[in-house]
This record gives C-alpha cells, structure tokens and sequence, in this order.
C-alpha cells in the first residue's frame, strides 16, 4: 500500500469533501475520523471527478482481491485501498450517518467507455439491520440500475438476508451485496477479463450493458450540500 498519506495538524476530518474544502487537491491516502470516534481509518480520497472531495468506499479494477467473503469480512473491510478493496460495512455505516450524502457510482469498460450514476441520500443502517441500504433520487448516464436494491438487507455467502428464494451471494452472484431477487449491479463479482462474458456473478451494472463483464467500478460519497469550487 502507498505511504503517501496526508496528516492534518490538530484538526479531525470526517470525510474527504472536508480535506478539499481545506485546499487539499490531491487524489489519494487520507485520515479521517468518524462520528464514533474510536480511531482514524485510511481512505482514498477523489479529489478530482466533479470538483473532488469523494470518499472511496468501494473499487474493482484487476481481479487482484477475492471478494467471495464472508460476514465478517464485509463488516471490517478488506483489500487494498489504493487498489481493489470494501471499506467495510461498519465504516460505511458510520460514514454515511455523519451527513447526507450523495453516492456517486463510475464504471468502465474495456472499451474504454464511462458511465456514472449518483443517489441523493445514500444511507446504510447499523449491523443490527443488517446494514439496510437508503437510496435516493437517481441521476447519471447509466441507467437506474441500483434502485433495484434500495431499501434491502446485506447479504453474504452464508448470512441470507435476500428476497429470493436461494442465498443469492452463494448460488449467483458469487459475493456479497444489498441483494433483493437477485440483482441489477454486481460491484463485487468475480472479476472477468473477457468483455463478453455474461453471467450473474460478473462485476456489471445491467441498465448500461446488462450482464456483460465491466473492466471498473467505484463506490464513493461525499456530502449533498459540498460545495462545488
């Protein structure tokens, strides 16, 4: 992992938009403190798509993290934040209950092609609720993939918390996710480098290329009322 992380002198940041707001320009590693308070955590900070401040919170790109994990797992987090990684479900939670945020989702193809997609008050509940996810108003050039999963639970490979009559981590998608029966976007499927693979379990985003192998993906959110520079 890059050591180049940026310390701030005697001040806690909660979320990347307040390093940008503070001048840092930067794309890369930065310590931010949560609203709970137990300790800094390292994040990859975006400080370039639209005016910057995005906190990372998710990011496919090569196939180099296995995410077919467990409960355990996407409640801590896993990977490398400047590589492939889930910043973890707690983090998520406590994050995205700071403010309200926007999430903003950027996927690529092997073609090169990009394609965004944001929701206003993105929001995900404690581990009590099974991390239930909140999603608002869409907007972007992708298609409204992800709306299909509002308002459900977290599953993994052996914590069903699906609609479908299966677990559909274990027997489609091959990782775990807000499923409802079963999906519309797969960020954390099995990495395939052949675009013209189709299944469930491939990292896809189905109202831009249906079920067709995506070469990237990004997670990442920043506060609905930053300020644009």
């Amino acid at each position: 992992m890059s050591q180049n992380i940026k310390f701030p002198i005697k001040k806690e940041y909660k979320d990347c938009s307040e390093y940008r707001l503070d001048g840092y320009k930067d794309t890369g590693l930065y310590n931010i403190t949560l609203s709970h308070a137990l300790s800094q955590i390292t994040v990859w900070c975006d400080m370039t798509t639209d005016n910057g401040g995005w906190t990372v919170v998710q990011r496919r790109q090569d196939g180099s993290v296995y995410f077919f994990r467990e409960w355990e797992d996407y409640k801590n987090g896993f990977g490398n934040i400047d590589g492939e990684f889930w910043l973890g479900n707690e983090d998520i939670h406590y994050l995205t209950n700071q403010k309200d945020y926007r999430l903003r989702v950027d996927l690529w193809d092997f073609d090169g092609n990009h394609k965004h997609a944001e929701y206003d008050n993105f929001k995900v509940d404690d581990e009590k609720a099974k991390y239930l996810l909140h999603l608002g108003k869409y907007n972007g050039t992708a298609g409204d993939a992800f709306s299909y999963h509002n308002n459900m639970k977290f599953t993994t490979k052996y914590q069903d918390n699906d609609k479908h009559s299966s677990n559909c981590a274990l027997t489609y998608t091959k990782s775990g996710f807000w499923w409802n029966s079963c999906e519309r976007f797969n960020p954390n499927g099995v990495y395939h480098f052949d675009p013209k693979y189709s299944n469930g379990e491939t990292i896809h985003w189905y109202d831009w290329k249906q079920r067709y192998a995506l070469k990237k993906v990004e997670m990442k959110v920043r506060p609905m009322l930053f300020h644009n520079f």
